[in-house]
């Protein structure tokens, strides 16, 4: 889904009760912290970090469909369908996933790929000139990560809604008849947060950040962290990735001050204790890692996208047999993640058991969310047939 990304190094918030969830032991934040060491990086005035014009300007293209197709239908709910429709029709515009793809809007429409941030930074660009009321939510899905380079990455979600302007002459209007635009709509009703413009800026550059983080780029991604928590500087992802940054710089006790900021901004973000105990672990306090770890572990056990990721952990080392384990486990959690199946498909071939992996492999399909994952699976499916003659 990938709205934003946090690192363990991190990125994603959730929303929830936030009563007595800070562990007693984790002090209260610092009234200052001087978040921004730029002297750790004297090249990063350099970096050229987008500018919301850039961010979300529409390419001549996108806006001579804008008038060409959506704008030729009268009904003006009309339009608004057709132009969530569009965005996914491969005979207009077809744009498909890819969870890398951190585009600006231009750069999106011309490629037709996106995750969910990307696609919503277009959708939003085109419905705005299109003159359509506008809203950015947040969705409050569970904890889910992704791994890349042998590194956790959590992602985040987010979406949009669209309709008709309302009329300029109505005082009031009590109409709530969105229209959502979502790439990779959860399968289950979550929690919904409209948020601001501002805050989907501070994810784009978020996201920037950690993928530059991911690849040893250290200026730009502090470039990047410092543009979206100078845009949102409660933006709590940016904060983590930010002190994991300086972590690795050995500024530990400023990495420590910016994790227990986070911790009180968003007390059920797990990422900021994980962090946390991984700069205790750094400093030699393996004690207070350990307690950390274990109130991690206890309020993770009912999510199967925990269990989905030590799965994955497992099979990156080669723990075949461990990986499995939790796999299942995630897999009774919840039956409906293709992500799950994909995982136990590609550890049972690595075992030699084809059947195991093949009857995984239809399970991901059957509960795939989208035309491409679907056809992406069925060609793994064909592939594995062959391989199997």
């Amino acid at each position: 889904m990938r709205a934003w990304l946090t690192l363990i190094i991190t990125l994603l918030f959730t929303v929830g009760c936030t009563v007595n969830r800070i562990p007693v032991f984790v002090s209260q934040p610092q009234s200052s912290i001087e978040l921004f060491q730029n002297d750790l990086f004297p090249a990063a005035n350099q970096v050229v970090v987008e500018s919301e014009k850039d961010i979300f300007e529409l390419p001549s293209e996108a806006k001579d469909f804008v008038d060409n197709y959506i704008l030729q239908f009268r009904d003006p709910d009309i339009q608004v369908e057709k132009l969530a429709q569009a965005l996914f029709s491969r005979q207009q515009m077809g744009v498909t996933y890819l969870n890398e793809a951190n585009t600006v809007a231009k750069q999106t429409y011309v490629n037709a790929k996106a995750n969910c941030l990307s696609l919503t930074i277009l959708a939003y660009a085109m419905a705005d000139y299109a003159r359509f009321d506008v809203k950015f939510q947040q969705i409050g899905i569970p904890e889910n990560w992704v791994r890349r380079a042998e590194r956790n990455l959590q992602n985040g979600h987010i979406n949009l809604k669209i309709r008709p302007r309302a009329s300029e002459v109505a005082i009031v209007d009590f109409a709530d008849n969105y229209t959502e635009v979502d790439f990779n709509r959860p399968q289950r009703s979550y929690t919904k947060k409209n948020i601001t413009k501002e805050r989907v800026i501070a994810m784009f550059y978020n996201n920037n950040g950690a993928d530059y983080l991911l690849s040893k780029g250290y200026t730009p991604a502090f470039a990047y962290f410092r543009a979206a928590l100078k845009t949102d500087p409660e933006f709590v992802p940016a904060l983590i990735n930010l002190g994991a940054l300086y972590r690795l710089y050995g500024k530990y006790e400023l990495a420590e001050q910016i994790y227990t900021k986070a911790i009180h901004l968003d007390p059920d973000n797990l990422n900021s204790l994980e962090n946390l105990a991984i700069l205790k672990e750094y400093t030699g306090n393996f004690d207070r890692a350990r307690d950390i770890r274990k109130i991690i572990t206890t309020r993770r056990q009912s999510n199967p996208y925990y269990h989905l990721i030590v799965g994955e952990e497992a099979y990156d080392r080669g723990d075949y047999d461990k990986a499995l384990i939790s796999l299942h486990t995630a897999s009774r959690l919840d039956q409906h993640i293709h992500e799950i199946y994909f995982a136990l498909a590609k550890t049972y071939y690595k075992l030699g058991d084809i059947d195991m992996s093949e009857q995984n492999l239809k399970l991901a399909k059957r509960n795939s969310i989208s035309d491409s994952q679907r056809s992406a699976y069925q060609g793994k499916l064909e592939l594995l047939s062959r391989n199997d003659q």
